[in-house]
């Protein structure tokens, strides 16, 4: 059996022993503007904690920091999510918070000091390559390198649902295959090294819940007009640069006063299409784009790389941030009156006083 399969069995037996023994509440979270796979990790932790350990769901809570975005209204329990200003303000110090698909607190909260500060228990399951910050820490982490999986959501599957496969409902199937489907691009993202098991995992939700595809993504995949309003700005604005020493790139951005004419809904999805854009340009192989971010209240950064181009996780990682080698996000602390140019600018004066890694 694949070492990876022993790992989580090891952690799936202490997560079940701790969660249980737990008496006080549970609350599960996961990054601000949170997007498909992170969406799917909350509600399926849930579920397994709710359906499979057997704990009431009055002791469980999920919280998010942000607005309420109603694409993902059709999954099961999704009602159950509390948005918060800020997550910070609804813990107590006898939590136990499961933090799911980062592991970075600043990800989660504006004032990740605040969270350390009450010592809570506190489990991590992030299928990120980032390394922990220093100074934070949880009582049980499963991340790479002990799973390599391509989604969080699939790493959950491996984890809880795979031993029952034959028996789940199609509510959690469904769950399931949107963080998959999200975090692989409909599994464009896939490489012949550790991506494949998507695959198996998704076939069999798809047959365990007798799932049609189509379907399913038609029920949160609606657009509204203000998405691709936010989509052609982000076009109208993209334009190539060249750095000595870094393959040729793109960047765009959108104003922050241009994105207060839309909802965060429209904002969301719109800025969603266009990160599909930045690797799939002929010639130029990564880019950028900034976007205000009002959750965070600060500039948003989004790389996306082809393979075998330049390793956006670094420079992501530089910017706060964190995620995959080809695609990854980080941010830059907003200053009143600054428009995008200013933060375009902090970005590429990093660009020229460092050499880039490329991927394998």
């Amino acid at each position: 059996m694949d070492s990876q399969f022993y790992n989580l069995k090891e952690f799936r037996t202490e997560f079940n022993s701790f969660v249980k023994t737990h008496t006080q509440r549970i609350v599960i979270t996961s990054h601000v503007s949170p997007d498909d796979d992170a969406i799917a990790s909350v509600l399926a932790t849930f579920y397994y904690i709710n359906n499979y350990l057997e704990i009431s769901e009055d002791r469980i809570k999920i919280i998010i920091s942000g607005p309420k975005e109603p694409r993902w209204s059709y999954f099961k329990n999704f009602e159950k999510i509390e948005f918060v200003e800020d997550i910070y303000k609804s813990l107590v110090a006898d939590d136990l918070i499961i933090v799911l698909d980062t592991k970075e607190l600043d990800r989660i909260t504006n004032f990740p000091e605040k969270i350390q500060g009450l010592r809570l228990k506190s489990i991590c399951i992030d299928h990120h390559k980032s390394d922990l910050k220093e100074g934070t820490t949880y009582y049980k982490i499963l991340s790479y390198p002990e799973i390599t999986y391509t989604s969080n959501a699939e790493a959950l599957y491996w984890l809880f649902f795979h031993s029952f496969r034959t028996k789940l409902s199609k509510e959690i199937c469904e769950i399931l295959l949107l963080g998959i489907y999200g975090d692989t691009g409909s599994f464009t993202y896939i490489t012949g090294k550790g991506g494949t098991s998507s695959f198996i995992a998704a076939k069999n939700l798809i047959e365990a819940g007798n799932i049609e595809v189509e379907s399913l993504k038609s029920e949160y995949s609606k657009l509204k007009l203000g998405s691709l309003k936010v989509l052609g700005i982000l076009l109208k604005n993209l334009a190539e640069q060249k750095i000595e020493g870094w393959p040729p790139f793109v960047v765009s951005f959108i104003e922050k006063t241009e994105s207060n004419k839309f909802t965060d809904e429209e904002y969301s999805n719109g800025v969603g299409i266009f990160k599909r854009y930045l690797n799939t340009i002929e010639d130029l192989d990564w880019g950028f784009y900034l976007r205000y971010n009002r959750q965070e209240k600060a500039w948003g950064i989004s790389f996306r790389a082809k393979k075998g181009s330049v390793n956006v996780r670094e420079i992501a990682e530089h910017f706060g941030g964190g995620g995959h080698d080809q695609a990854a996000g980080g941010k830059l602390e907003a200053i009143k009156s600054k428009k995008s140019d200013f933060y375009v600018e902090q970005i590429l004066e990093y660009l020229k006083n460092n050499k880039p890694t490329l991927t394998k």
